[in-house]
C-alpha cells in the first residue's frame, strides 16, 4: 500500500495528469484531454472486427469472418486455455512508447491512462465483470531484481481499484528465466514455457470454481497467457479471460 501511494504522489506531483500529455508529456492546451493531438494521432484503438477468442484484427469481411465463426486461422487450428483475450490498441506510436518507457524505464507515469485504457476494455466486455480474481502475469525474480517491480501487478491493482467486486490476487510464479519471448516464435515460446509458470505457494487462495481475469501488458502470441491459463487450470480455476494494454503484430 505504501508503495501504491508513493507511486501516486510522484505521478502527481511531476506529472499532473490534467496538464500534461500522458505519453510524450507535451503540456495540452484546454480543451485537450489526457494526450496530445500528435500522440492521439500515433495510437490505433483496436474496434470490433475481431477473432471472438484471441481478440487480434480480422482482415475479412463480416460475412466471410462469420463462416469461420468469428475466429481468426490460428485460433480455429490451436486450443488455447484462455476463453477469451481482448485489448484496448495495436503496439504501436505512442502506445508502444508508453508501455516501453513503463516496462524498462521505470517511467509511471503512463499508468493512470493504462489503467484508463483497459478499463475501456472492461466496459466493452461485461464478462469481464463477472470474474472473481485479477491475475497478474508474473516475472521471474531476477527480472523483477533487474527492474525493481513487476509492471503488470500496477495494471492489475489499477483495474481492482476502479472495479471494487474484483479481488487481486498475485498467485502464479516463474520457476525459471526464461529468454525475452519478444525474439522467439511461437513454438519457441511454448517449449521456453514449457513448466516456467507456477503457483506461487506462498500465495494460499481458493482457486476452485473460480473467474479469473488474467492481466499483462502486451499480447504478441498469446503464449504467455495460455501457460498462465494452463496453470490456473490445473489448480482448479473455472475460466480464464485476459486483458492487455496493447496488442502486437
Amino acid at each position: 500500500m505504501m508503495l501504491k501511494a508513493f507511486i501516486k504522489e510522484g505521478i502527481d506531483l511531476f506529472w499532473p495528469q490534467d496538464l500534461t500529455c500522458n505519453v510524450c508529456l507535451k503540456e495540452l492546451e484546454k480543451d485537450e484531454k489526457d494526450l496530445c493531438p500528435d500522440c492521439v494521432a500515433t495510437i490505433r484503438v483496436i474496434g470490433d472486427t475481431v477473432c471472438k477468442h484471441c481478440g487480434k484484427l480480422i482482415d475479412q469481411a463480416v460475412e466471410a469472418h462469420a463462416v469461420y465463426g468469428f475466429k481468426c486461422k490460428e485460433c480455429q487450428e490451436h486450443f488455447s486455455y484462455f476463453k477469451k483475450h481482448r485489448s484496448y490498441a495495436l503496439y504501436e506510436g505512442g502506445m508502444k512508447k508508453a508501455l516501453m518507457d513503463l516496462k524498462y524505464k521505470g517511467k509511471t507515469h503512463h499508468l493512470k491512462y493504462l489503467i484508463g485504457c483497459m478499463n475501456e476494455v472492461m466496459g466493452a466486455n461485461p464478462d469481464f465483470l463477472g470474474c472473481d480474481l485479477v491475475v497478474p502475469v508474473p516475472i521471474h525474480i531476477l527480472r523483477r531484481a533487474e527492474r525493481g517491480y513487476n509492471q503488470t501487478e500496477f495494471l492489475a491493482r489499477g483495474i481492482c481499484d476502479s472495479r471494487p467486486s474484483l479481488t487481486y490476487l498475485n498467485v502464479l510464479k516463474r520457476s525459471k528465466p526464461t529468454k525475452k519471448l519478444k525474439i522467439l516464435d511461437k513454438e519457441a515460446r511454448k517449449l521456453m514455457l514449457k513448466d516456467a509458470i507456477i503457483l506461487n505457494k506462498k500465495v494460499n487462495a481458493p482457486l476452485e470454481g473460480k473467474r479469473v481475469l488474467l492481466v499483462d501488458d502486451i499480447y504478441t502470441t498469446g503464449t504467455t497467457l495460455d501457460a498462465c491459463a494452463k496453470t490456473l487450470y490445473e489448480a482448479g480455476v473455472d475460466e480464464v479471460m485476459c486483458i492487455t494494454v496493447a496488442m502486437g503484430y
